[in-house]
């Protein structure tokens, strides 16, 4: 099997979990759309959650360098927040459906992890930049996570 095939397997399930949705995808749909036999997805990943959950953590990953690389050379809050708004922005153009799959997980189980492999989800940047400015002053007093 091609060292590719788990690529396309997970680029095959972004695709369908956004326009479909995770429950209503089957691993079946997900092959065909990979061009695999469906036992080929377990050899990968040990059941349609976790391929899930998997290219969630992928999706969140990629977004989180984005962000932290846009921030490099930013030290004040007010900076930090703008830039981290214009890679959120230019994530989404560059790559739309794993945004939207990241902005959907929200809503499900996916997201109720609190890091990924031992690294912040990507609203952690932004919550410790608004912490960073309530606390130079910068911004207003403001609960960071509901913000």
């Amino acid at each position: 099997m091609p060292s590719g095939k788990r690529d396309e397997i997970c680029s095959a399930a972004l695709r369908l979990f956004v326009e479909k949705g995770i429950a209503a995808t089957t691993t079946r749909e997900i092959a065909g759309s990979a061009d695999t036999a469906e036992g080929n997805i377990y050899r990968y990943f040990k059941s349609k959650d976790h391929l899930a959950k998997y290219v969630f953590e992928t999706c969140a990953s990629r977004l989180m360098g984005a962000l932290t690389q846009s921030m490099a050379d930013v030290s004040r809050p007010a900076e930090r927040l703008k830039v981290l708004i214009r890679a959120m922005f230019e994530f989404y153009r560059r790559e739309p459906d794993a945004f939207r799959f990241i902005l959907l997980s929200h809503q499900m189980n996916l997201a109720r992890v609190d890091t990924l492999y031992g690294k912040s989800l990507p609203k952690e940047l932004f919550v410790d930049v608004l912490e960073a400015g309530v606390a130079s002053g910068d911004f207003r007093m403001v609960d960071p996570v509901l913000a």
